[in-house]
This record gives C-alpha cells, structure tokens and sequence, in this order.
C-alpha cells in the first residue's frame, strides 16, 4: 500500500503530480478514510500511549504503528501462530519438574529434580521437552570413571558435580518473542545433557528443526556423526580415489569411515569386536575387518601395495593406539586425531616421532569445536552449523546408514548400571539413548 502522493512523486517530477494530482487527491481522501468511509480523526487526536492518529503520520507509516500499539495491548496468544508475543503448548503447568543426570563424584551418577518456572525464561529461550538424549560414551565414560583429570579440578569444564550429556531430541513447549523458526508442539534436534526438559538459546547455539516423521533415537545420532564429519573437514590430504583407515569401529568410528566413503575415499577399518564389524559392513563399509594392531598394519600394506593409507583416522582416543597409526600411514600422509587421547602411552614414542619426521607424516588434532559453530561466522567455510544441516539431510535420505547403531534405549533411572555396564563390557554397548518419555 503505497501512498498516492509519493507514488506520484516517484514516477518522475512535478509535471506528472500536476497532470494527475485531481486523480491523486481523491486516492488520497479515499485512502485516509478509515473502511466505514468517515474521515480520519484530527492529528491531535490519539490511538494509544504518545502514539499519533495515523493520518497525522502518513498512511503506510501510521497503521503500521497502529498495529503494533494494538498489539502490545492485547493480551498474549498461546499455541497459536509463530509470531505470537508468548508461544507455549496449551495447558502448560506454572512450573515444571526437571529431572537430570548428575556424576557427583567418580563411578556414581544419580538422577536430580528441580522446578523449573517457565515464566522466567527470556525471550530469546525455548523450552523443549526432550524425548531421547544420546551418550558419548568417550567423553562421558572418561568423566565417570575419571580418567580426564579434569574432574578433579575446580573450575574446570566438567568438574564434579558433573551434568553429563552430548545430544537431545524434543519438542518445543515454549518459545520466547525473540526466537525465529521454532514453534510449540515442533520435533527438534539440539546439543544439551542429559535431562527431561531443556533450556535452550538458539540464538547462541543453533536448534534444529525436524520433520513429524523422524525417528528421535534415529535423529539424535547425528551428534556422534558431527564429531566424526569434523575429521573429514580438517583433512588437507582426503580425495577421491585415495585410501582412509579408521580405527576404532563405534559410533564416531563408523560415521567417520562412512563420510570418508561418501568423499570418494576407499576406506579400510578395523575393530576388535565382531559385532562392531558386522555392524560397519551392513553400514556399506565393505572394507570392515576384525584386526588389530600389527595385523591391521599388515593388512594396510597389503591393500595399498605396501605404501600404507594416505589418511589414518585414530577414532578411540586411546594414546597406545598412535604409533601404530602412523605406522599405517603413507609417505607425505597424515594422521587425524579424531578420538581424544585420554590416559597415558605405555611406550616409548621415539619410533613414532622419527616416522612423522622422515616420511613427512602430518598429525592433525580433529578436535569438533575447532570448527565455528554458526555459518556466518564461517563464509565460504564449513561450520558446525552447515554441518548439521547436511547430516540430518543425509540421514534421512539413507546416505549414512544408521540401521542397529542404537543397541541400547534405557530409562534414566538405569544410568548408572548402563555406565557400569559400558566400562565392564563395551563390546556389548554400541549407541545408548535415554529414554525420557
């Protein structure tokens, strides 16, 4: 709706306003007219707290305002349309029970419960009530048993008390004013712990919407897959027609030799575990072996004619297993720490280091957060972000398989007994959701 005057002004100068100003003048006393056909109050006149009538402003510029005070006057609608002052499921409580995991101190975890007042959110924060919420068991089995020293540390990133957790599933219950693209009732992807119900700020850290039709303990795998894409971002040496090695088959392992596969890659991998094995070649990796160390190595040689993988993807975390990687890798090649070392290497390193020095080996730290997490901040680059957007793509669409990953959806009251099971049998664990449903 532009206004007649300026229109006319825009279509070239004085000489047209005089040729069609009668036509323009009745548009105008027309336009200015509310729908009833009276005419407009004068300027003095008021519509809302220090708001000018709109006719005292202009047409287009006064019923925006208009609008707005009217909005601001009315009371909030819940459950209704995006843009609403206050989105929220219908019949949502005043307060909500929270329940999380807590590690309070080494090989204990116990579940907490607080309230929660929606009310206090701010307008930038949603509120999802989660579904399923993934384990890292790297991370979060290295924090329980102690392993990282850092939680011992006071002030450290996961000193104890501890809220573990890597990925959740949910529904958006609640959405502030401030946040764009998320509605109530809406299935969403996020990075948090462990926990019934998530604070989240999207503004801060991207939310992900997904579709009514995905399977939560599906989706949330693509956690574990964003770390396992940041080694194939990292890599100065992947291309097509070359040969990758991972070692180390679980959920990281397996995602890593997929993504290197979809780049083109010929991809060779090894476990211990059968089952992981078995798991990797339903998964298209065709390349999966049950082998370890010098028979590993061995099988490497053998399949490159001797001149060892151009990229070695260590996606344990185990520090042992390092030597034996560069071992495995060619002349001018590189070694990409995707698992992060934890613990100590039993022996010596000079070999190793000698190996990087005279065959020119790159070792490269594949560390997730190395990457910025939102696009803008990337350009042209990948982030954590776009990262995101092309997983879950392909996931849903069956590029990467994701078929029997999740051999473990257990309620939270069983956290501890699946953390002691993990430790004492990992070969039996593969994917493990909690279940808050």
């Amino acid at each position: 709706h532009v206004a007649p005057r300026a229109y006319a002004r825009a279509l070239g100068g004085a000489r047209l306003a005089v040729e069609v100003a009668p036509e323009l003048q009745a548009l105008t006393a027309a336009y200015e007219r509310g729908p009833d056909g009276r005419a407009a109050p004068p300027a003095a006149a008021r519509i809302g707290p220090g708001l000018p009538h709109p006719a005292a402003q202009g047409p287009r510029r006064g019923r925006r305002r208009a609008r707005a005070a009217r909005e601001r006057q009315a009371p909030p609608r819940r459950g209704t349309c995006p843009r609403a002052a206050d989105r929220a499921v219908q019949g949502m409580p005043a307060s909500v029970r929270v329940r999380h995991l807590v590690f309070p101190e080494r090989r204990r975890c116990v579940v907490e419960e607080s309230e929660l007042d929606p009310g206090t959110l701010r307008p930038d924060q949603a509120l999802v009530g989660v579904e399923v919420s993934l384990v890292s068991t790297g991370t979060e089995l290295a924090n329980y048993s102690g392993l990282d020293a850092g939680v011992d540390r006071p002030g450290s990133w996961n000193a104890y008390p501890w809220r573990p957790g890597y990925g959740v599933v949910g529904r958006v219950l609640r959405a502030g004013p401030a946040v764009r693209g998320l509605a109530a009732g809406q299935r969403v992807f996020a990075i948090a712990p462990h926990a019934s119900h998530a604070v989240l700020t999207p503004a801060q850290r991207a939310v992900f919407p997904l579709d009514e039709a995905d399977d939560p303990a599906r989706l949330v795998l693509v956690r574990m897959a964003s770390v396992a894409i940041t080694a194939l971002r990292l890599s100065h040496v992947a291309a097509p027609g070359r040969t990758a090695a991972v070692i180390g088959l679980g959920l990281v392992g397996n995602f890593a030799a997929q993504l290197f596969q979809l780049a083109g890659l010929r991809v060779v991998a090894f476990d211990p575990a059968p089952r992981r094995v078995d798991l990797a070649r339903r998964c298209g990796i065709a390349g999966a072996q049950a082998a370890v160390g010098d028979e590993a190595e061995a099988r490497v040689r053998e399949c490159t004619g001797g001149e060892g993988a151009d990229v070695v993807v260590e996606a344990i975390g185990n520090p042992a297993l390092i030597p034996g990687a560069v071992r495995m890798c060619a002349r001018l090649g590189e070694v990409i720490l995707l698992g992060s070392p934890r613990g100590p290497m039993p022996q010596d390193t000079g070999p190793a280091w000698s190996e990087i020095h005279h065959r020119g080996i790159h070792v490269v730290g594949a560390l997730e957060w190395l990457l910025p997490f939102h696009r803008r901040e990337a350009g042209a680059g990948h982030s954590i972000e776009t990262n995101y957007l092309r997983l879950i793509d392909w996931v849903r669409r069956g590029a990467l398989q994701t078929g029997g990953m999740v051999s473990h959806l257990v309620p939270p009251e069983r956290a501890q007994e699946t953390y002691d099971g993990v430790l004492a049998d990992r070969n039996a664990y593969l994917g493990i959701c909690f279940d808050w449903r």
